[in-house]
């Protein structure tokens, strides 16, 4: 009995060479070996944040200028009266530019009187959210639950921070601190009948103006100082 045939070498699969290139033990196959630059490089971009060194934790660019308020109520360039009294309450709006990337998580707002006396604005203790766009105030309401330090005629300087302080330093992306508004603050004087002895001095000075003006007063004043004269040349011609 003949030998069963072998296999011809078309038939015989080579063993596979080793190459530095081939897959690193433990990995799938058919995986690439991934080199040390590629591995920071995959790293870097799947970390969310650039890493690039022109940008801050946050993403905002080193060269974006600082972000700014601009109040809407009141107006710029004016300066407001606003009364202390019951039931008068007083609103500021505003809004943020384009440049305020980073949201303030909490703003703070102080009016600064004349006489350097710092009072909290708002119905808290002048600490709101960092995305409000609008606040209400009374006045008079402070005044009844602080008569030590109550609002006087004066007026003040409207400042407004974020959470980062009032003194913080200007940042890319972020709200500088505000403190462009001026507004005055009266106390309106209680109504005073006639029949309860008001009167009005102003009144009766040009009260007297009038009467000292008046067509007859004037017209006897000068036929008077015409007699006067008419004697005096009368008398210097003898």
């Amino acid at each position: 009995m003949s030998a069963p045939p072998q296999p011809t070498s078309a038939n015989t699969v080579p063993p596979a060479s080793a190459s530095p290139s081939a897959a690193a033990p433990g990995s799938a196959p058919g995986s690439a070996l991934v080199t040390g630059s590629a591995q920071s490089s995959a790293s870097g971009s799947g970390s969310g944040r650039p890493s690039d060194t022109n940008f801050d934790s946050d993403g905002i660019p080193f060269t974006m200028p600082a972000g700014a308020m601009t109040m809407i109520n009141p107006p710029a360039n004016t300066i407001p009266l606003y009364k202390i009294a019951k039931g008068e309450y007083v609103t500021f709006s505003w809004y943020y530019d384009t440049n305020v990337i980073a949201t303030p998580t909490a703003l703070t707002a102080h009016a600064i009187g004349d006489n350097k006396y710092t009072y909290p604005v708002g119905p808290t203790d002048g600490v709101i959210r960092g995305n409000a766009t609008q606040l209400t105030w009374d006045p008079w309401s402070w005044n009844q639950h602080n008569p030590t330090q109550k609002l006087a005629e004066a007026t003040y300087t409207l400042t407004m921070w974020d959470e980062r302080g009032e003194t913080a330093p200007r940042k890319p992306g972020r709200m500088a601190p505000f403190g462009n508004l001026k507004f005055v603050m009266y106390t309106p004087q209680p109504y005073t009948p006639l029949e309860s002895g008001w009167s009005c001095p102003g009144c009766n000075s040009a009260s007297s103006w009038r009467q000292a003006t008046h067509p007859a007063v004037v017209s006897a004043t000068a036929t008077l100082l015409i007699v006067l004269l008419s004697g005096f040349t009368i008398l210097r011609g003898r």
